[in-house]
């Protein structure tokens, strides 16, 4: 699923770009829209936002310093081209037609080309400066989710921002956003009532592919361009995401630390992973485990290849390293909690596992042998 998209259009000549550049201020001005500007951080650029209530959160036109190409740029919420008002749901691939042909009509409306838009501005034809694929899970346990993520990895490339209700991860190229929406919707004006209590119990991953990400999902999936049509796909969504949470929190299901140390004895008999369960649970995150097992080791000869043996030994039974916080708010009862990695978003099978599951708890899902089989192939291949 699609949460933004930046697009971008080449001019063709300055003076397409001169022309584009009138018609849309006149089409903004006639309907009483802010019209372009000056932006602020850039010699060269103009831009208007006042066209946010149809997904259009900006336009923009610049010209670049180093070659002197022009373009015209718009962001772009896809799922509000369909409903204005829509602030939680994230736009479906199975709505790319109906996105698309508002689209067309928005730009041939912006552009003043009537009903006769040139192929090459249809809305599959923009190339992708950036695109922001994400899914949300429902779950009254929203808080222990986040809980998890804050003692999860930092991949390496990366710098960490926590906060109490989200994780943000940035690397050059690449953003993940793990929040909670409701929270998240909370801060901002202008919503109804409705929509802010329609946003109880989402987490929402979203990872932001920029320019140079999206040129390695080109050649990674052999794509033969980078344009809307080439990355509107639920395969290499699935892919991004489920590399992102993966990352962070790995693939297994999340116990209560005294339930994962008694798995770990009764079946295994594994006492040296339980212990680095407990060390990971009292440093309350799973980052520098191996530094800390080698201090607590100091006699072993490689502490860092036995550390890594071990959490593999643990995550072989079933089991995530990373424990449920006692503070996390999840009633007594609730001895393990889904991998979010897990979701049937995942799983081409969705709509069998949505019908032999209805009505489940995300967390019932672990505690489903049937499902857990399902889910143990792996999804992705390197």
């Amino acid at each position: 699923m699609l949460d933004t998209m930046v697009l971008q259009y080449q001019f063709r000549s300055k003076e397409e770009y001169k022309e584009f550049y009138a018609r849309a201020e006149r089409f903004l001005k006639q309907h009483n829209l802010d019209g372009l500007h000056k932006a602020e951080d850039a010699e060269y650029h103009y831009e208007a936002d006042s066209w946010v209530q149809d997904g259009f959160l900006r336009i923009r036109f610049f010209r670049t310093k180093k070659c002197y190409r022009n373009f015209m740029e718009i962001t772009l919420q896809p799922i509000r081209l369909l409903k204005q008002s829509e602030h939680v749901n994230l736009s479906k691939f199975e709505e790319y037609g109906a996105i698309a042909k508002k689209f067309n009509v928005h730009i041939a409306q912006l552009l003043g080309f009537g009903a006769a838009l040139p192929e090459r501005l249809e809305f599959g034809n923009w190339k992708v400066g950036r695109i922001d694929y994400a899914f949300q899970i429902r779950t009254p346990y929203v808080e222990a989710y986040v809980k998890l993520l804050h003692r999860g990895m930092v991949p390496k490339g990366y710098k960490r921002e926590v906060y109490d209700t989200s994780l943000y991860l940035y690397s050059k190229s690449k953003r993940f956003n793990f929040y909670d929406k409701h929270a998240q919707l909370m801060t901002k004006n202008g919503l109804s009532g409705a929509e802010r209590k329609s946003s109880e119990g989402i987490l929402r991953f979203e990872v932001q592919c920029e320019n140079d990400a999206v040129e390695k999902i080109k050649d990674r999936f052999g794509l033969d361009d980078m344009s809307v049509q080439s990355l509107w796909d639920k395969r290499i969504a699935r892919h991004v995401l489920f590399r992102a949470v993966t990352s962070v929190l790995g693939e297994q299901d999340f116990y209560r630390l005294d339930a994962a140390c008694s798995k770990l004895l009764r079946d295994s008999q594994n006492v040296e992973g339980a212990s680095v369960m407990r060390m990971i649970a009292q440093a309350e995150t799973i980052e520098g485990i191996n530094e800390r097992f080698a201090q607590k080791n100091p006699k072993l000869k490689n502490p860092g290849l036995k550390c890594k043996k071990l959490l593999n030994s643990i995550r072989d039974s079933g089991i995530n390293p990373i424990a449920l916080p006692e503070d996390c708010g999840l009633p007594n009862h609730i001895l393990c909690l889904q991998n979010p990695c897990r979701h049937v978003f995942f799983d081409e099978s969705k709509d069998i596992l949505e019908q032999q599951f209805h009505g489940m708890g995300i967390e019932s899902f672990a505690k489903t042998q049937k499902k857990r089989e399902l889910c143990e192939s792996p999804l992705f291949a390197d």
